[in-house]
């Protein structure tokens, strides 16, 4: 096998001065030592939607003027959630009571309907559910 002769090529003079001039640039500056990025964890985005949450929750407190107009507003829907709260098992007890009495004159019509009364009472549950 022969041997190849290998010859670097010359490098530039000018190459050469501006590699130095930039070397001696570098020397110069302060050398800052950056930290590898790290992945975030799912603990760590779950705190930081909690705290912008918690943020724009504050930011609104704080800039929510009251107004009259709004206060009365606030007092009456305030007053109906109260009595809806309140009378609620009253209606519920009257709507039982009138659905018995309804029942009892359906089966007395109807005597072949005994059988669907669990039918019937599950039938009026839903449909109080949904209204």
């Amino acid at each position: 096998m022969e041997e190849k002769n290998i010859t670097p090529e010359p490098i530039e003079e000018e190459t050469e001065i501006e590699v130095a001039e930039n070397e001696e640039e570098i020397k110069d500056e302060p050398f800052e030592i950056e930290e590898p990025k790290v992945r975030k964890s799912p603990k760590d985005y779950i705190l930081e939607r909690r705290s912008q949450r918690l943020a724009k929750l504050e930011e609104e407190r704080l800039n929510n003027n009251f107004d009259d107009d709004e206060d009365e507003n606030d007092l009456q829907t305030i007053v109906a959630k109260e009595l809806d709260k309140r009378l609620k098992p009253l209606s519920e007890t009257l709507g039982n009571q009138s659905f018995q009495q309804e029942l009892q004159e359906v089966l007395t019509t109807y005597p072949g309907l005994k059988g669907k009364r669990r039918l019937l009472r599950n039938m009026h549950k839903h449909i109080l559910i949904r209204h």
